[in-house]
C-alpha cells in the first residue's frame, strides 16, 4: 500500500507511480483548502493520473476541498477495484462513473 499526503505537491511522485505494474493500493490526502493558489489544478491532475493505474483494488482519496464530479470519470478505467473510499468530490455529477465498478465491495462516501 502505498499512502501520499499532502498529495498537490508530489505531481512527480504519482506520475512515476502510475507505472508501476503491480500497485494495487492508495491512498491519496491532501489538507490544503481551496483558497490556496493552484491547489485544485494540482488534485485534478492527481486524480486524472490514478485512472492510470488500472491494476487498483483499493483506493482511498481524501481532500479536504471540493473537487468537481465530473473530475471521477477516472473511476471508469479502475475495472478491478474492490474497496473505495471517497472525500471532497462533489458527487451529484460524479456518482454515474461509479456505475462499471462492478467488483466493489466496499464503498465510503
Amino acid at each position: 500500500q502505498i499512502v501520499i499526503f499532502d498529495c498537490h505537491v508530489h505531481r512527480t511522485i504519482l506520475a512515476l507511480l502510475a507505472q508501476l505494474p503491480n500497485l494495487d493500493s492508495l491512498r491519496l490526502a491532501s489538507h490544503a483548502s481551496d483558497q490556496d493558489e493552484g491547489v485544485l489544478d494540482e488534485l485534478e491532475f492527481m486524480v486524472a493520473n490514478v485512472g492510470k493505474i488500472h491494476r487498483l483494488k483499493q483506493l482511498d482519496i481524501e481532500f479536504d476541498c471540493v473537487i468537481h464530479g465530473s473530475r471521477l470519470s477516472f473511476l471508469t478505467r479502475l475495472q478491478g477495484l474492490e474497496r473505495l473510499r471517497l472525500r471532497g468530490f462533489d458527487l451529484s455529477d460524479g456518482i454515474s462513473s461509479m456505475g462499471g465498478l462492478r467488483n466493489l465491495i466496499t464503498l465510503h462516501l
